[in-house]
């Protein structure tokens, strides 16, 4: 009855919260991931191709998602279908004797290609 002329009643707050896809939260810890990577190596201000970042290891981005909680298989298919969505060029090491067993073992295969370094696309943005 008294107070500032309602019905008495609490109205509830009414919170939307965005949705936000899997692929999209995956996106996400991909390009922090690699980042992660390239600021570790100093390599974040490193001159990049016109098209996409500079060039990052499998290995080494591998080893940063690891540290979100990524297992191997979650890496392989998020990766590959970065890579199959154009939002990353992929490549393979033209030396593979400077790479190390550890390196050649966490390469991506797609096909008959074998995929060492990734290079994202927008990578800043």
């Amino acid at each position: 009855m008294g107070g500032r002329g309602g019905s008495g009643r609490s109205s509830a707050a009414i919170v939307q919260m965005p949705v936000i896809d899997a692929a999209a939260m995956a996106d996400l810890d991909i390009k922090d991931a690699y980042n992660d990577v390239l600021n570790i190596t100093g390599r974040a201000n490193a001159p990049s191709d016109q098209q996409g970042g500079p060039w990052v290891s499998i290995f080494r981005l591998r080893n940063a998602l690891a540290t979100r909680g990524w297992d191997r298989e979650k890496q392989d298919r998020e990766l590959m279908r970065f890579i199959r969505e154009r939002k990353a060029f992929a490549s393979s090491e033209s030396n593979r004797k400077v790479m190390t067993q550890q390196q050649i073992e966490a390469a991506l295969h797609r096909g008959g290609n074998t995929i060492d370094i990734i290079s994202l696309k927008d990578w800043r943005q």
